[in-house]
């Protein structure tokens, strides 16, 4: 037994209508898609180092251990490096600086474009003091970082005034307020005896 053809007749009024519905489903779906992005880029991550890499390290997924394992040994191995102190720039080894060493009175260099910034995928800021704490550090500014991609901020005194390390992620969540980055922000404490 044949199926009867049903035939539609769609009228311009009802294919208006039809791409009416269809463009408004878009735009709500982009909205909804977008905010959500932004929601996600605008919590910036910032994890303390010892952290950072003993989760990376115990992942199952091959792609986080061996990131666990790069950044290790970005913080921990000798590499090209490059430091700046005080303003001025010391370069050491042969090839192109991996990681930048910088103390809190440099950080305003690190908004220039230099050559030597080209490979860095590490920054590390050291910081002695409270004075030193800068009022704010603008990772979208630092357009000459193309590889960048972890911050280190090791606090050298006790900004916690209790032997822990407990506010220093709130110390940096003001430094780095608004930054929308994928780089990933490290901070730690390192206090001389």
């Amino acid at each position: 037994m044949k199926k009867p053809i049903t035939i539609h007749f769609i009228t311009p009024e009802r294919k208006s209508l039809k791409n009416l519905w269809r463009k408004l489903f878009i735009a709500l779906f982009s909205i909804l898609l977008l905010s959500g992005i932004g929601q996600f880029i605008k919590a910036q991550q910032i994890i303390n180092v010892e952290e950072a890499v003993s989760e990376m390290l115990a992942s199952d997924n091959p792609e986080t251990f061996s990131q666990g394992m790069h950044l290790q040994s970005l913080l921990v191995n000798v590499h090209p490096a490059l430091y700046i102190n005080n303003g001025a720039f010391s370069p050491h080894g042969t090839s192109d600086p991996i990681v930048l060493y910088s103390d809190a009175s440099s950080i305003q260099s690190l908004y220039d474009t230099h050559p030597l910034f080209s490979q860095v995928e590490l920054i590390k800021i050291s910081i002695e003091n409270n004075l030193e704490i800068p009022d704010a550090v603008l990772l979208e500014q630092m357009t000459g970082f193309p590889n960048l991609q972890y911050v280190y901020v090791l606090f050298e005194y006790d900004a916690c005034r209790s032997g822990n390390s407990s506010c220093l992620a709130d110390i940096l969540s003001q430094i780095f307020a608004g930054a929308k980055s994928p780089v990933v922000l490290l901070y730690g404490k390192s206090i001389p005896q």
